[in-house]
């Protein structure tokens, strides 16, 4: 029980520190093949990061889950039985 708590520690303060560092260093690239459980917190933190920033740099249209339909009965019709206007 103890090792789990200790991991998920090693592993939140990694997360933490690669947030971060993500945040105040552009361009920041931490690539390794070291195993552990802080570097994989580490590299979860800088992708989290990397999630967010981008997200917020969409438009709102684009932000939003929901996919929004366009109300066909309010849109001008494209038949040609539409009137005349001329």
């Amino acid at each position: 029980m103890e090792e789990t708590s200790t991991s998920a520690l090693l592993y939140q303060k990694g997360f933490n520190e690669g947030y971060i560092i993500a945040k105040h260093i552009q361009n920041f690239s931490f690539k390794t093949n070291a195993p552990g459980i802080r570097t994989k917190g580490f590299i979860d933190g800088q992708k989290q990061f990397i999630i967010e920033r981008d997200k917020n740099r969409l438009p709102d249209w684009l932000k939003s889950s929901s996919n929004k339909t366009i109300n066909k009965e309010n849109n001008p019709s494209k038949k040609r039985e539409r009137g005349m206007e001329r």
